[in-house]
């Protein structure tokens, strides 16, 4: 299909979308990968382009790298800004990891993926933490913290866009553990450039247990299948640490974890409550008070929620906090069972009734969990 420049060192990986919006039928396939190029000033590693109509035949694209990288295991200094003799010196790159999608927001394409931070004897390529380049200079956007051992870097980190959410599978790496385990964790942003990492205390793909093909690291991609009640995540997996010596005992496949549809995380009462300021212990009641949204050109509301034992009201206050006569929790039709999409009424009024402006939704919770909520345009 496509075969390497030759060269230095070896092809790492590829990046394959398929481009709707293409004018050009040539392009329709666009694969950005890792290789290493000859340029007027010598053989460079960095990020590769090509085009295929089918997705089987390749063209390159006629410059090669696009974006040169700083590459390997050798711990140079940081050079000086006019330094030009050594090869690969260019601190602030991007590693040999690629995914690459199209930002809907911002309508670019753009490559998410290692980065190397200096470490702190002033050297380069110490370790990895997520950068981006949407063809321009290559920016950190995220790396490792306080709260991350000092053995833990990010591996790479694929993104993809889905409900209004910049969603990375962040592929961290312990290196310190098993030859370098990797587990998947969620990460979330609404810009594509702010990181929250709200999901620590859980992996999204945890490794396999012991004797797995998955049991020693997993690899992730940025294009889950997305089908009308459950999302398809595949991955590859290592029976043993990413970057262990080579060892042909070591067992390698193909997964898939399967989520139900925008269920990647879910809010649910505490078991008790039992504060002074209540008048009494509560079991299995909370409510989520959502920020201020403009409700008036909303058709509808459907929550995703598991109330297979219990029931979710949704009832409508103003900006002050106030509630509203026909939206309050007792005349909220309750919500019960466990469904991706249940449909949010009240017993004798409809968001027709609200006037312009915003409004907060309150969802009080009855030993349910709330994963989503939807506005229907």
């Amino acid at each position: 299909m496509l075969i390497g420049s030759g060269g230095h060192s070896f092809r790492y990986c590829n990046s394959v979308l398929v481009d709707e919006r293409a004018k050009d039928s040539g392009q329709r396939y666009k694969m950005a990968y890792f290789d290493w190029a000859q340029t007027e000033s010598g053989e460079y590693p960095g990020l590769c382009v090509a085009f295929s109509p089918d997705g089987i035949h390749w063209q390159k694209h006629e410059r090669a790298p696009l974006s040169k990288i700083s590459y390997g295991p050798w711990a140079e200094e940081v050079p000086f800004t006019d330094e030009t003799s050594r090869p690969w010196a260019i601190p602030l790159s991007m590693s040999d990891g690629t995914d690459v999608f199209f930002d809907p927001l911002r309508e670019v394409y753009a490559w998410y993926g290692k980065m190397w931070l200096d470490g702190p004897d002033g050297r380069m390529r110490w370790k990895h933490a997520m950068g981006r380049i949407d063809w321009s200079a290559p920016e950190v956007v995220c790396t490792p913290d306080d709260d991350d051992a000092p053995h833990v870097e990010f591996h790479t980190t694929p993104v993809f866009y889905h409900a209004g959410l910049y969603c990375c599978l962040n592929q961290l790496l312990d290196r310190a553990a098993g030859g370098g385990v990797i587990d998947v964790e969620l990460m979330l942003s609404r810009d594509g450039l702010d990181w929250q990492r709200p999901f620590r205390q859980q992996f999204f793909l945890p490794r396999g247990a012991e004797g797995c093909f998955d049991s020693g690291s997993i690899f992730t991609n940025s294009t889950p299948v997305v089908l009308d009640h459950e999302m398809r995540f595949y991955y590859g997996g290592y029976s043993q640490g990413a970057t262990s010596a080579d060892n042909h005992q070591h067992a390698s496949g193909v997964g898939l974890a399967v989520l139900p549809r925008d269920r990647f995380a879910g809010i649910a009462p505490l078991a008790k409550t039992d504060l002074p300021t209540q008048q009494q212990p509560l079991e299995q009641i909370g409510q989520v008070t959502l920020k201020p949204l403009e409700l008036e050109n909303c058709k509808g509301l459907t929550i995703n929620a598991d109330a297979q034992n219990g029931r979710v009201r949704v009832e409508v206050l103003d900006v002050q906090g106030r509630r509203l006569h026909g939206f309050s929790r007792e005349e909220a039709v309750a919500l019960e069972g466990d469904l991706l999409a249940h449909e949010v009424r009240w017993q004798e009024r409809t968001l027709d009734d609200l006037g312009a402006g915003k409004y907060l939704l309150r969802l009080h919770l009855e030993n349910a969990t709330v994963y989503a909520l939807s506005l229907l345009a």
